[in-house]
């Protein structure tokens, strides 16, 4: 676990357990605390019972039994406030970024050490992103089964919060002399959902700008994105970007990066910096600073900085602005491929890439697993 996070624990009898949870939420009504709990039902029961005791915070529930829709409206709800109380099963542990998190309690013992050292890392996070750690779960394989589906000539970039050896095994396998960037830095629809991906496959011919997880795009491989990937121009995983056929369309030598720090001294396009603006999206940080001008010139990047540094933006960026120097159409097929670890992720990338790209005409596409919307596609508006 970091450094910076406390831990404590309190010694109570079964049945006082509810008093002492309403107790300790009742004295930080100010602050955003995550309560764990073992079960779906206890999750469920509990919300219930806490929305009618009143305890005078925000209360709200996220757990496996809900819909992915549900899910991410609880989500999103969660970040914006700030103060709240978000009931969770171990679904909430793992793969989330939530910032700004002041308490985490383990309401119910976690089955294993793993699990522990999850639940507290959405607190004092100078911790490991989940993309860090889902290499170690099983995640490699599959990575290393879509890289060998896609054309071997390519401009990659890959971002993480830290580069351990299961991240570096994967940059030696994704990248060509990467330039290596790590940044030290404190962490501060349209919808269209379809049942079967096969019978869709058509439709991702029409999108240029295609976010998904790894199962899922692993699973209807060979039926859809292989056939139409011929110009796959950039892909993002871990968040990695994959461009092949480099377009340079920029010479760091004409600007010194020390003295950027607003992502209008990047000489992008006018409906990049339009949407940027419009998203209230003006200083650069560190990451952005140092790896965006090394994108735009074709080069791979191996990128590493923590949480809630801006490393959304530090490949989002040269997406758009590589689409949009080739000019690229939806008659063009697929430009850019984006894959991120967990459902909720992709989906965070995807809300920002509507709003950085809403001025561009380019096609995106959203892929996700679960049973509501396992495929939904959108234009950028």
């Amino acid at each position: 676990t970091p450094a910076t996070l406390e831990q404590n624990y309190i010694v109570c009898e079964l049945h006082q357990k509810i008093s002492v949870l309403y107790s300790f939420l009742r004295s930080h009504l100010k602050k955003k605390s995550i309560v764990f709990f073992s079960s779906c039902k206890e999750v469920q029961y509990l919300y219930r019972v806490f929305c009618r005791l009143r305890p005078g915070i925000s209360i709200l529930a996220l757990h496996g039994r809900q819909q992915q829709m549900r899910r991410m409206e609880v989500y999103n709800e969660f970040v914006r406030k700030r103060a709240a109380v978000l009931f969770a099963t171990d679904i909430a542990a793992r793969g989330l970024d939530f910032p700004a998190v002041n308490w985490v309690l383990q309401f119910d013992c976690p089955e294993d050490a793993n699990t522990y050292i999850h639940r507290a890392g959405r607190t004092a996070r100078n911790f490991l992103d989940e993309a860090d750690r889902i290499l170690d779960m099983g995640f490699a394989d599959t990575m290393n089964a879509i890289i060998e589906n896609l054309p071997k000539k390519r401009q990659t970039l890959l971002f993480s919060a830290t580069q351990t050896k299961s991240v570096k095994d994967l940059a030696r396998l994704s990248l060509k002399n990467p330039e290596y960037v790590w940044v030290h830095e404190k962490a501060k629809y349209r919808n269209n959902c379809f049942q079967d991906l096969k019978h869709e496959a058509e439709r991702i011919n029409n999108i240029n700008i295609l976010v998904c997880t790894p199962g899922r795009l692993l699973q209807h491989m060979d039926e859809t994105i292989c056939f139409h990937a011929t110009n796959l121009q950039m892909l993002v995983m871990l968040p990695i970007v994959y461009l092949s056929q480099p377009f340079i369309f920029w010479t760091q030598a004409a600007i010194n990066v020390n003295e950027i720090t607003r992502f209008s001294d990047f000489p992008l396009s006018k409906k990049t910096l339009k949407g940027l603006q419009e998203a209230q999206y003006r200083l650069l940080t560190e990451i952005q600073k140092q790896t965006i001008g090394l994108a735009l010139q074709g080069k791979d990047v191996l990128g590493a900085a923590k949480t809630g540094s801006g490393k959304t933006l530090a490949f989002l960026v040269p997406v758009l602005e590589a689409l949009y120097r080739l000019q690229w159409t939806s008659t063009d097929g697929l430009g850019v491929l984006i894959i991120s670890p967990t459902r909720e992720l992709a989906y965070q990338t995807f809300e920002v890439l509507r709003k950085v790209g809403k001025n561009h005409e380019f096609s995106a596409g959203l892929i996700i697993g679960g049973k509501v919307c396992p495929l939904s596609l959108s234009v950028l508006l």
